[in-house]
């Protein structure tokens, strides 16, 4: 089996925004649209990164390092019905939610459980973590405005 990092940014796009939307058949639509507005996502980021707090991350477009607590993590095992094809596709996903003072941010799930289980240690240990992210605008309904949320990149070291 594949690791989640190893497979390509379109399918692993596909799979986050799967994870994201939550429903038990697939979102076609509502995929391509997000998918639209992703073009040429890349999960990679440079060595070198800016270091923001979790809110002026969230407003920039930048990939950022943040610092931050982990309020909320929640992994499961989750399945969609692929129109036209008897299969599914299986995804293990973390729902994560970072907080930074009192404020609470949500997050696209963790498909990568290299980096899931790290951010599920500082959560269950109430410890800092260093990551990775960038927002992004997901569409979570079709007929809704999209939404402002922080993906994962990695694990800062």
């Amino acid at each position: 089996m594949m690791a989640e990092s190893e497979k390509n940014s379109s399918v692993r796009l596909e799979r986050i925004l799967l994870a994201a939307l939550d429903k038990e058949d697939y979102p076609s639509q509502l995929l391509e649209k997000n998918i639209e507005a992703l073009p040429d996502f890349d999960f990679g980021y440079p060595d070198e990164l800016e270091k923001r707090k979790l809110s002026a991350a969230l407003k920039s477009n930048e990939v950022s390092h943040i610092t931050v607590k982990v309020s909320y993590f929640q992994g499961r095992v989750y399945s969609v019905d692929i129109p036209d094809e008897e299969r599914k596709i299986w995804i293990t996903k973390a729902a994560i939610n970072l907080t930074e003072g009192n404020r609470e941010y949500d997050c696209l799930p963790l498909t990568d459980w290299k980096v899931a289980l790290p951010v599920e240690e500082a959560k269950f240990k109430s410890k800092e973590i260093d990551l990775v992210v960038k927002p992004v605008d997901v569409f979570l309904n079709n007929d809704e405005d999209s939404r402002r949320l922080i993906m994962i990149l990695g694990i800062v070291e």
